[in-house]
C-alpha cells in the first residue's frame, strides 16, 4: 500500500533544505566566537597537515620537510569549511540512514504479511483435509 502523499520524503528533502542555512550559521559561528575561532584555526592546520601528507604519499614523495603552517585566514576558512560541510554530510547521513530503514520495516512488514498468508492458506488446508476424513469416516460407517 503507497501511501498518497510521501511525508517522510518530503521531510528529508525539507531537512536536507535547511541543513544548508544551519550550516552557513555554523561557520559563521566558527570564524568569529572567540572560543571557536582557535579550534577552527586548529582544525584548518590539521587539515593542511593532513592533506599535505597524503598528497606526498599519493605522490610517492620521500621528502621529510616539515610543512609550513597556513596563515591564520586560510585556516580559519578550511577550518570553518570543513565543519559546515560535516553538518551537511551528517544530515544526508542522517537522512539516507533512515530512509533506509524505514524501507527495511516496510520490507519486514510485507514478509511478516507474506508469511502470515501462507500459514492461512496451510491452516485451511489443514482444516479441508479434517473436514475431508470426517466425510470419509462418515461415507464408510454408512457403508458398514
Amino acid at each position: 500500500m503507497s501511501p498518497i502523499f510521501p511525508a517522510a520524503k518530503v521531510g528529508g528533502a525539507l531537512l536536507k533544505t535547511f541543513a544548508k542555512p544551519v550550516s552557513s550559521r555554523i561557520q559563521s559561528l566558527a570564524r568569529t566566537d572567540d572560543f571557536w575561532r582557535g579550534k577552527t584555526v586548529a582544525l584548518g592546520q590539521a587539515l593542511n597537515i593532513v592533506s599535505r601528507r597524503i598528497t606526498r604519499v599519493a605522490d610517492n614523495s620521500k621528502t621529510r620537510r616539515a610543512i609550513p603552517p597556513l596563515k591564520e585566514e586560510a585556516a580559519l576558512d578550511w577550518g570553518a569549511t570543513f565543519i559546515g560541510e560535516s553538518f551537511v554530510f551528517g544530515v544526508t547521513t542522517l537522512i539516507i540512514v533512515s530512509e533506509y530503514r524505514r524501507a527495511a520495516k516496510k520490507e519486514r512488514e510485507h514478509d511478516m504479511f507474506k508469511r502470515l498468508q501462507r500459514e492461512d492458506r496451510e491452516a485451511q488446508r489443514l482444516r479441508d483435509i479434517a473436514h475431508r476424513e470426517q466425510r470419509l469416516q462418515r461415507l464408510e460407517s454408512r457403508i458398514e
